[in-house]
């Protein structure tokens, strides 16, 4: 207002977002995770303008997920991961569901949407889930009373080794009735 002059409103105006340019992280996935269970927290991710503002009525753009080692946030991971690992939005979010990741070792999830702007998740620390076969390693072709070393490495259903918790008896077994075998060993906590 100036003195006598009267203040005349506009009419309203209503200012929309502007086409999706980022995505962003409205819910991190869990933390950690067990090989091949799916992660207990699941993520959620958001569409942005370039300015900032939520685009709450993208209904349409689609986005990927990948794992990439935490390490360096750009190398693929060892493991797969498992799921639906591309989702369309819903009023501007991108909800996933089902995910888990094969491999026991430290990952960030990695966004892609066309040329849309992103940054990884947090850092999911992935562990072995339960034994579930024994690797021998070490047995090779030899002349007959030769001793040989071999070594047994715990396996989980995915390959990883299982470090810690088996109880497990290994008991030796050959077809050959003068091998001298080693007598049954009983794993321990920190073999």
């Amino acid at each position: 207002t100036s003195g006598s002059l009267s203040v005349v409103n506009s009419a309203q105006v209503i200012v929309s977002h502007a086409s999706a340019a980022s995505i962003g992280w409205t819910t991190q996935p869990a933390s950690t995770a067990t090989a091949g269970v799916d992660f207990t927290t699941q993520p959620v991710i958001g569409l942005y303008d370039a300015y900032g503002n939520f685009c709450g009525t993208d209904s349409t753009t689609q986005v990927t997920l990948s794992a990439v080692l935490a390490s360096d946030g750009i190398t693929t991971g060892g493991g797969i991961l498992n799921g639906t690992l591309t989702q369309a939005a819903s009023s501007g979010i991108v909800t996933f569901t089902g995910l888990n990741y094969t491999k026991a070792e430290n990952i960030k999830l990695k966004p892609t949407s066309g040329s849309l702007s992103v940054v990884n998740s947090a850092q999911i620390i992935v562990s072995y889930t339960a034994a579930a076969s024994l690797s021998v390693t070490g047995i090779a072709s030899s002349a007959a009373g030769t001793a040989s070393d071999v070594a047994v490495t715990v396996k989980d259903a995915y390959g990883n080794t299982v470090t810690t918790g088996y109880a497990g008896t290994v008991h030796w077994i050959s077809t050959d009735a003068q091998a001298i075998l080693p007598g049954d060993y009983t794993f321990v906590s920190g073999d």
